[in-house]
């Protein structure tokens, strides 16, 4: 698939900008960046093969990615041509996904007709905000929940409710 060697070379290119961005904090994040541009683009292979294999076209036009991480997948989803909007509450992240936001906006890789948001807050406290409300619905969103195991490993019992409320707002557009 040419998006995701495109989305790889153009995240290889900018790898040394997302490192200095989570450089400062007491972390190793660094290689972990550079692990999520090997393997973890690969991991959403399945799920951006299954969209872009029309089973979700065209009405959907927004990727709602629940737990994103850095968010390193939104440049293979925009590339495919799709509107991305990344939700996590880990605030080690936030300066990746910022980064992310400025690098689609000047780098003419990246389609800058459409739009790669993210969103610093619990997916509970996404669900309230305005942006949800305004342009989210079952027709228009995909939503991916590729690491909700890991967003509340402390509260088994929470993740079948937001795994609930999801099915409920998405019926027919999910991928886990």
């Amino acid at each position: 698939m040419n998006e995701l060697k495109e989305s790889q070379k153009f995240l290889r290119e900018h790898l040394k900008e997302l490192q200095a961005a989570v450089k400062d904090k007491d972390t190793n994040w660094d290689s972990e960046l550079k692990f999520g541009v090997d393997h973890q683009l690969e991991s959403y292979l399945p799920i951006a093969l299954l969209v872009k294999a029309n089973h979700f076209q065209p009405s959907a036009t927004y990727i709602l990615d629940l737990g994103c991480s850095f968010g390193l997948q939104s440049v293979l989803f925009n590339m495919m041509g799709f509107n991305y909007i990344g939700v996590d509450i880990a605030e080690y992240t936030y300066p990746v996904m910022d980064l992310l936001e400025e690098l689609h906006q000047k780098e003419s890789t990246l389609k800058s007709y459409l739009t790669i948001t993210f969103y610093h807050c619990s997916i509970e406290e996404f669900f309230y905000s305005e942006y949800y409300r305004k342009r989210l619905n079952a027709d228009n969103t995909v939503a991916v929940m590729q690491h909700l195991p890991l967003l509340y490993p402390d509260n088994l019992e929470y993740q079948p409710n937001i795994v609930r409320k999801v099915i409920e707002l998405f019926p027919s557009h999910i991928c886990m």
